[in-house]
């Protein structure tokens, strides 16, 4: 049961990040959304080791990450922290001016039937 819900819970925020990406590509490029996600995932992998398996490149980012020795709560607190400091990092760099185009996923996202996996 732990193993099925920690791959809803990567399905889930992983279409998070898909949409995040597309949307901070098409404003400010590959090479910025690579590097913002990869600092915000730095930031957070302190904390949350698992992360620093995830792969960001040109293709986006791949949450193909080896959740055997984590347990579901960890799983979740680690996406959830990503994506907390992401907005964070881009609020401090950009003010709102990309904030408030990716807020609306984010609230969405939180809103969502799929955002009860990680309640």
């Amino acid at each position: 049961m732990n193993s099925n819900l920690k791959i809803e819970l990567l399905i889930v925020f992983q279409e998070l990040y898909s949409k995040i990406w597309n949307t901070l590509v098409n404003i400010i490029g590959e090479t910025s959304t690579i590097v913002l996600f990869k600092c915000s995932m730095k930031s957070v992998s302190d904390n949350f080791a698992f992360l620093d398996t995830c792969s960001i490149s040109d293709a986006g980012i791949c949450l193909d990450l080896d959740t055997n020795h984590i347990t579901v709560k960890e799983l979740r607190n680690g996406l959830i922290s990503w994506v907390d400091n992401f907005v964070s990092l881009i609020t401090e760099m950009t003010g709102d001016i990309i904030t408030k185009k990716i807020e609306p996923m984010i609230t969405e996202f939180k809103e969502s039937d799929g955002c009860v996996l990680i309640q």
